[in-house]
């Protein structure tokens, strides 16, 4: 459609610097709550309740650092379940091995 030109550009097409600052905040002002509560959702949907084996493993480190027989003991489930379900776990970043065989949840 042509080439672009300073002429283009007026003073009377561009915003004061005045009002572009007041945009900004009036901008602010509406989008902060909106921004808040999306941040609040995205939070719950991040941190889901986990059930079944992990949900066990999870509830037993809550506050705790266990080994792996510990947590067998503990959660009533078999050593492959506990080892399987705790590389999961780690994986996803929601337990981590603190020393040896001795895990805790993150």
């Amino acid at each position: 459609p042509g080439a672009l030109t300073a002429d283009l550009f007026n003073e009377a097409a561009l915003p004061s610097d005045d009002r572009m600052i007041e945009d900004a905040a009036s901008m602010r002002m509406v989008l902060a709550p909106m921004v808040h509560e999306m941040a609040n959702a995205a939070a719950k949907k991040s941190s889901p309740r986990i059930g079944g084996r992990a949900g066990r493993i999870l509830a037993a480190l809550e506050g705790d650092e266990l080994s792996a027989d510990q947590l067998i003991e503990q959660t009533g489930l078999s050593a492959a379940e506990v080892m399987s379900e705790l590389t999961l776990l780690s994986l996803r970043g929601q337990v981590k091995r603190v020393d040896g065989n001795t895990y805790c949840a993150v």
